[in-house]
């Protein structure tokens, strides 16, 4: 299905994991561990519907695209600073925000793709919606408590770019 409606994506999985890890038995849907550059940990029970199977290698995929490409310079320069954050109850680094963010455009986005089909399913809808909102509050965080490079702010305009279009869609 990845490949079908966005094979960038689906090629960007196929070069940066290496390995999915079924983990069972925990409250975890599913992790990507920077120390395990390459692995994709997955709760087989997160897997339970089509477009949460789609959606899972898109938002875990995305992390290991975002450790790589902060690897050639940071985006922001207050990564360890805490921030409120929507999704969360408790305060995450500014960095785990980027990150939510950066995954949140990448799955709202293939949600999208898929979603323009006709045989798209209802929960592909919500889902696309549901990344979409969260999205916003994560840009919405970054754009109030980020302290960004030069690098990072041409970044975070991008990511607004996405979220605009996604809106006008």
């Amino acid at each position: 299905m990845l490949a079908r409606v966005w094979p960038a994506a689906a090629q960007e999985f196929r070069t940066l994991v290496q390995s999915i890890v079924y983990v069972d038995g925990t409250v975890f849907r599913s992790a990507t561990v920077e120390q395990t550059y390459g692995v994709i940990y997955a709760a087989p029970q997160s897997l339970g519907s089509v477009a949460a199977a789609f959606e899972m290698p898109l938002h875990e995929t995305g992390h290991h695209a975002l450790y790589l490409r902060n690897s050639f310079g940071p985006f922001v320069l207050n990564g360890s600073a805490p921030a409120s954050h929507p999704l969360r109850p408790d305060p995450r680094p500014i960095f785990g925000v980027l990150h939510s963010a950066h995954v949140l455009a990448r799955m709202a986005t293939g949600l999208h793709r898929w979603t323009v089909e006709a045989d798209a399913p209802d929960e592909a809808h919500e889902r696309r919606e549901q990344a979409l909102k969260n999205l916003s509050q994560s840009l919405d965080v970054l754009g109030r408590e980020a302290e960004w490079t030069d690098q990072g702010v041409d970044y975070f305009n991008d990511l607004r770019a996405c979220e605009d279009s996604l809106r006008a869609a």
